[in-house]
């Protein structure tokens, strides 16, 4: 078939929505809608579970998705299981080839495994791939050693590629603290920017909109401190409401809040749409994180979208996203800090510029803004002088 002068991008990813996830790597999806602004993208995934109806993910109708499915079987070894799934990469990767043409750049998501099988395309098709990065359990605070297989696949992937894409610079250290090498280039997550209404001065005035968006698992989100921070807030008298979107659907919080006053300020809402997100923002006056850790946070993106800051504990990525005039920091479990930030905020309102932080947020984290980085460091691939390794 006739193939345009458009780069063909292949995206391949160690996550993506299965079955038992359909939320799993829904940001590496929207990596890949915003090389689709610029290129010819095809996406390939092998997976246990695959996701039956995948018409809630809104997949952009010019990325080409290719999946396969593959049954492990009790007492098969792991690396039988890997070696089944290449062969279901490769397989899938014929087929790209005579529908698509030959993918000039592999774009893997996650070093390991997904990692594995673009270092496998290289080898045997010559194409360069790079590879963004999210993992949490780089990160120091995560404290998640990698095992001696997995560190040296690790290592032999990322030194073969390109480049390595940590969405935040914070975890670009972390993964050169554990003597992970290769040439670094942060590139942060991507927002729908399209998805949000101007912010206006006048918005919802009255008592403080406060909005949580997690999954709430506490080791990462430290949700018993927030709702205890909440209680005091509750205690002390403020005026305010506070939205908790989560995609955690077991309802434990809202079940174990039932019938204690928090049940009269707090308010839960289940697996939202972007759309849906987009306007609980745009309904809120700022977004709260009290998070141990992040590699990116997502939802702080999201809120600069709608023109709105966001109190968050100083977490690496949240000391690089949140300046001044975009919100307020505090240290890392600090409750009472988190209590006097969302106490004070009324009284600082109005050095939160909602057209300046919408701005911000289509200047960094938009498909266009992303797609263009990406595309940039696909030419600097296709060049036969390679980037320095440091």
């Amino acid at each position: 078939m006739p193939k345009d002068e458009k780069l063909h991008i292949l995206f391949l990813s160690s996550w993506y929505p299965n079955q038992e996830a359909p939320l799993d790597g829904n940001f590496v999806l929207k990596h890949a809608e915003a090389v689709a602004h610029f290129a010819r993208v095809s996406f390939l995934h092998v997976s246990s579970l695959p996701l039956t109806n995948k018409v809630e993910l809104d997949l952009q109708a010019t990325i080409h998705f290719y999946e396969s499915q593959v049954l492990p079987r009790k007492g098969l070894r792991k690396i039988f299981l890997v070696l089944q799934k290449l062969w279901r990469y490769s397989q899938l990767y014929r087929q790209v080839c005579r529908e698509q043409g030959k993918p000039d750049v592999i774009h893997a998501n996650v070093a390991y495994p997904s990692g594995l099988y673009a270092l496998f395309f290289k080898l045997f098709t010559r194409s360069p791939y790079l590879i963004t990065e999210h993992w949490t359990g780089y990160l120091p605070e995560k404290n998640t050693p990698l095992r001696p297989f997995q560190k040296t696949m690790t290592k032999w992937v990322l030194r073969k590629a390109s480049f390595i894409c940590p969405v935040s610079g914070y975890l670009a250290r972390s993964m050169r603290n554990q003597d992970l090498n290769g040439c670094y280039q942060v590139v942060p997550n991507v927002v729908d920017t399209d998805l949000y209404l101007p912010k206006h001065k006048e918005d919802y005035p009255g008592k403080l909109h406060l909005i949580h968006i997690s999954t709430l698992n506490n080791r990462q989100k430290n949700s018993e401190g927030l709702f205890r921070a909440i209680a005091t807030l509750q205690n002390e008298g403020v005026d305010f409401e506070l939205l908790v979107v989560t995609c955690n659907s077991d309802g434990y919080w809202q079940k174990k809040l039932k019938g204690t006053p928090l049940e009269d300020v707090v308010s839960f809402r289940y697996a939202l749409k972007p759309k849906e997100v987009a306007l609980a923002l745009h309904q809120s006056d700022v977004l709260l994180l009290f998070s141990n850790y992040e590699t990116f946070g997502v939802v702080i993106a999201e809120a600069f979208a709608a023109g709105i800051p966001v109190i968050s504990t100083a977490s690496g990525p949240a000391k690089e996203l949140i300046a001044p005039e975009r919100g307020i920091l505090i240290p890392i479990g600090d409750e009472k800090a988190l209590v006097k930030a969302i106490k004070a905020f009324p009284s600082q309102k109005t050095r939160f510029q909602a057209d300046k932080i919408q701005t911000y947020a289509r200047e960094h984290f938009s498909f266009r803004a992303v797609g263009q980085q990406y595309m940039d460091l696909y030419s600097q691939m296709l060049k036969p002088i390679p980037c320095s390794k440091k």
